[in-house]
């Protein structure tokens, strides 16, 4: 069975009314997607702006190409008034073979078959105006076609998203990289590249053909504003003499042009923004991770941008990020979209969203299952995390997060801060190394570094001066190593060989411990008091990493395969964690404190 290219003639009733020439920009509330690649079902809450969050294939860029794939291929059926167009005739594609943009497979033609669906919602005051349009994409029965079903044919929001002659909206992969050069260009090919996400190799002939428009003094005052400076924008553009279209930019007083091609990164993103508004006035703006390569100050200027455009201009943003600047500078009314796994995730307090993407660990955390969150001071977490996995498999649920050193102030900000954003049935810990300290001094610089007012966080302190330490005991060594003959003396050899090392470590550690001033009563115990001239080295008194790699080091001397260390958790450190996590934790039923013991 052969596809047919059929007209339905319920697309057009050319009655000249309102709804299907109107140029009112619906708002859009919601946008639900199911079976697109990464994503399987999401719903999407939109706001004037907003910002897409989540870590690396998480989903966001699929989000942003659904909505784009989903206009472009109505607005194709709609121009050649056909269900079932060819590949060939769409202006935008996520993907070289159309039908693989399927959530995990290829698209379908079954009617019970895979297929991808994108459905808007926008809010009205007329409750007999259609506030929903549904595009269902799958795949033809013909080669190099796909069928693409819309609900309704016509209403308000139908018609403006499947306008063939407007832009809707306009999608981009990232806001710079432009072409050296560029000839001149009708507007509908401007267009076409514009509608295929390429508005960024057209650059120049959108500039053009704002300017032929009148438009540029628009253009240049609204840049100038947002950037404090006056901006001068020169076009050279003579079809009857230039091959190539110039266009150059002079700052404040300067009377000095800079062609485009060597402007900054954050003016030349500044100004693509606001002429692809200006010249094609779409309704949504898709913005794929623009803050790539922008200096923290500039994202908080793209971020100013973003909200002038949706005031301003009536063009809802909808931006994929992985910036914590952008997410700082929104303004109230801003939505945020958390994406994980190809769902969006929903949470109450999103100002756990920023202080996660300044932890690095959006992608890692879920308010939404119950987790122990482990902060560590450790910048090297293999051998806490290898430790971690394991327990894992025996239903610990344990996520660990680098922070700064456990030893200042800034331990307890970020405890606090998730303390008030996690639920309560989360546990927060925090490891911190022992470094030689006595219980007496891991007191004092709990109350010192946590408030009598704030609720104490759990701690896994280690046994030893540090978590390597545990990996280079006698214990696990003999473990890892029970087929190499006299591994222990040979241990005991390096050991030995490592106390004058060790002893130099010890006072240096003790001599930042008693500054510290961790018992700022009295009381904090000599050197010799801690490790006596008569006693030997012994595990209790290295630091861990150094002695680690003394022992690599002697052990590869040997031709002993060292690669094994690591490899499996010492039983040390599981016992200790285990003890640390098995703790009993009473979650405070007041709505702003919790208390861990």
């Amino acid at each position: 069975m052969t596809d047919t290219y059929v007209t339905n003639d319920e697309d057009y009733v050319d009655d000249g009314s309102e709804s299907q020439t109107t140029s009112t920009k619906h708002m859009l509330t919601k946008v639900r997607i199911s079976n697109f690649k990464r994503i399987k079902e999401a719903e999407l809450e939109i706001g004037p702006v907003t910002y897409i969050v989540g870590g690396n294939n998480s989903g966001k860029s699929s989000a942003i190409q659904a909505i784009h794939t989903a206009v472009t291929a109505a607005q194709v059926g709609r121009e050649r008034r056909q269900q079932v167009i060819p590949t060939s005739s769409l202006r935008y594609s996520p993907a070289a073979e159309f039908e693989s943009i399927g959530h995990g497979r290829l698209l379908e033609n079954k009617a019970d078959g895979l297929r991808a669906v994108v459905e808007f919602m926008s809010q009205t005051d007329n409750p007999t105006e259609d506030s929903r349009y549904r595009v269902e994409i799958y795949r033809g029965r013909n080669f190099d076609s796909i069928g693409v079903d819309r609900e309704p044919k016509q209403g308000r929001l139908a018609d403006r998203i499947q306008d063939p002659g407007k832009l809707f909206s306009i999608y981009t992969p990232g806001l710079s990289g432009i072409p050296l050069r560029e000839e001149y260009m009708s507007y509908a090919s401007v267009f076409q590249r514009a509608a295929g996400g390429e508005a960024n190799l057209v650059f120049r002939n959108i500039l053009r053909l704002i300017a032929e428009r009148d438009k540029l003094d628009e253009l240049v005052n609204a840049i100038s504003n947002l950037i404090g400076e006056d901006i001068s924008i020169c076009i050279g553009a003579d079809e009857e003499q230039d091959f190539y279209i110039t266009v150059e930019a002079a700052i404040g007083e300067e009377d000095h042009y800079v062609p485009v091609e060597l402007w900054g990164t954050g003016l030349l993103q500044i100004t693509q923004l606001y002429s692809y508004v200006i010249l094609f006035q779409p309704s949504v703006f898709l913005a794929d991770e623009p803050d790539a390569h922008l200096h923290p100050s500039r994202q908080r200027l793209l971020a100013s941008a973003f909200d002038d455009i949706a005031e301003n201009y009536g063009c809802q943003v909808i931006a994929a990020t992985h910036s914590e600047h952008l997410i700082s500078a929104r303004p109230e009314n801003t939505k945020l979209i958390w994406m994980r796994d190809g769902e969006s995730e929903t949470y109450e307090k999103e100002e756990l969203i920023p202080l996660l993407m300044h932890l690095g660990c959006l992608d890692s955390v879920s308010p939404n299952r119950d987790e122990i969150i482990l902060l560590t001071e450790d910048q090297n977490i293999h051998h806490l995390t290898t430790a971690i996995n394991v327990l894992g498999e025996e239903g610990y649920h344990v996520n660990v997060i680098r922070v700064n050193g456990v030893s200042n102030l800034g331990i307890a900000n970020t405890f606090l801060q998730l303390k008030e954003q996690m639920p309560n049935c989360t546990r927060i810990a925090i490891h911190r190394d022992r470094d030689f300290l006595i219980d007496d001094e891991i007191e004092g610089w709990l109350e010192q570094t946590f408030p009598v007012s704030a609720a104490r966080p759990e701690v896994f302190v280690t046994r030893y001066c540090d978590m390597e330490a545990y990996y280079c005991s006698l214990s696990y060594i003999s473990h890892i190593y029970h087929d190499v003959p006299n591994i222990k003396a040979l241990y005991d050899k390096i050991l030995r060989e490592f106390e004058s090392k060790a002893r130099e470590d010890f006072i240096h550690k003790r001599k930042s411990n008693n500054k510290a001033n961790y018992l700022p009563a009295g009381g904090s115990p000599t050197n010799q008091s801690l490790w006596p001239n008569s006693e030997p080295v012994s595990l209790s008194t290295v630091v861990g990493k150094k002695f680690l790699k003394r022992l690599k080091d002697q052990l590869s001397k040997q031709k002993i395969d060292i690669s094994r260390i690591g490899t499996v958790p010492p039983d040390e450190l599981l016992e200790d964690l285990r003890n640390c996590f098995d703790e009993p934790h009473a979650i405070d039923s007041s709505d702003d404190t919790e208390d861990f013991i």
